[in-house]
C-alpha cells in the first residue's frame, strides 16, 4: 500500500473518531439542558399547584407596565 494511501485512511478515520466524540458531547449537552428545563418547569409546576407562588401579580405587573 502506498505510505498517501494509508495517511489518508489513518487521517479518515481520526476524523471519524473526533466528529464522533463532538457528537457525543453534543447529544451530552443538550441532554443535560433538556433535563434542567423539565426540572424547573415541573418545580414551577408544583410551586403553583401548591399555592406556595402566585404567578398572576408577576403577569399583571409585566402586562400594565
Amino acid at each position: 500500500m502506498p505510505k498517501w494511501l494509508s495517511i489518508l485512511f489513518e487521517f479518515i478515520a481520526y476524523s471519524i473518531s473526533q466528529i464522533t466524540k463532538i457528537f457525543a458531547i453534543g447529544c451530552f449537552g443538550i441532554t443535560l439542558g433538556m433535563s434542567l428545563i423539565v426540572v424547573s418547569i415541573v418545580t414551577f409546576l408544583y410551586l403553583i399547584l401548591s399555592g406556595k407562588f402566585d404567578p398572576i401579580p408577576i403577569i399583571v405587573r409585566f402586562v400594565f407596565q
